[in-house]
């Protein structure tokens, strides 16, 4: 979630944006009505979220390759005490 919260974020605010016919979700200017109530301000805040992405998705690739390099270590060496078992 940590990753992808953002992106996330700029979809859903993309959505409501569109689902409450507001043609420029970004600028914040014109309103997006909501039962009588202007969030356009709400859907701004969403789609600048979207900016954390620019950080979250590289240091979230990083540490899943690091815990796939990680998994497939303790595989090999899981795999190799099973066999020096085996062959003892």
């Amino acid at each position: 979630m940590f990753t992808f919260g953002p992106t996330v974020s700029v979809w859903l605010a993309a959505a409501a944006s569109i689902m409450l016919s507001s043609n420029n979700p970004i600028s914040g200017i014109e309103p997006c009505q909501f039962m009588d109530v202007d969030v356009a301000g709400p859907v701004l805040v969403a789609m600048m979220f979207g900016f954390l992405g620019l950080v979250t998705l590289p240091v979230g690739t990083t540490l899943l390759g690091m815990w796939f390099v990680a998994a497939v270590i303790v595989t090999l060496v899981w795999g190799l005490r099973r066999r020096a078992e085996a062959n003892g």
